[in-house]
């Protein structure tokens, strides 16, 4: 299930961390990072997911816009406090501080019902919002090779705004 999936990458998290910490081995330390880098890819698809499951539809945006706000602000806050650790303690704290966080967000934060929800993936809007995106990016991405004034840069990009578009109205009218 999506807590379990959640709950297991936040525990594998938590074990790299504090091995990570222990470690007097500057190559397994970058193993053990790259282990955290790939169990908290699972969290943010998680926790969305926990959100689309569990919350009330009238409250979905709130909690929503919760998640991409410490989303948007964990890399400005981040370093502070790791800076804020550095003077006081040592780098080791760095890796400790994830322990609690992630036994506190497995116990607390996740609810242990499911509830089934019968809703259907609307296919043709995540393609729709996927191409969008992609050719969105691609067009920003041959900008430096073709410039800004080519008409493959302007082409590929509004393409993608009109995609992107679609899939908004699409959504709009769903709701």
């Amino acid at each position: 299930s999506c807590r379990n999936l959640f709950a297991y990458s936040m525990v594998g998290f938590a074990i790299s961390s504090l091995l990570a910490s222990l470690c007097t081995n500057i190559y397994l330390m970058i193993l053990l990072r790259i282990m955290q880098g790939a169990l908290a890819a699972f969290i943010v698809p998680c926790s969305l997911m926990a959100i689309y499951q569990y919350i009330q539809p009238a409250k979905k945006t709130t909690y929503i816009s919760i998640q991409s706000t410490s989303l948007m602000l964990g890399p400005a806050f981040g370093p502070v406090i790791a800076g804020m650790l550095l003077e006081i303690g040592n780098w080791r704290w760095l890796f400790f501080l994830n322990i609690p966080l992630a036994a506190f967000t497995i116990w607390k934060v996740l609810p242990y019902q499911c509830q089934h929800n019968k809703e259907k993936i609307d296919i043709l809007g995540l393609l729709l919002v996927i191409a969008g995106t992609v050719l969105i990016m691609v067009s920003f991405n041959v900008a430096s090779s073709f410039g800004l004034m080519s008409w493959f840069f302007w082409g590929v990009l509004i393409i993608g705004i009109i995609l992107v578009g679609l899939f908004i109205r699409r959504q709009w009218h769903s709701a």
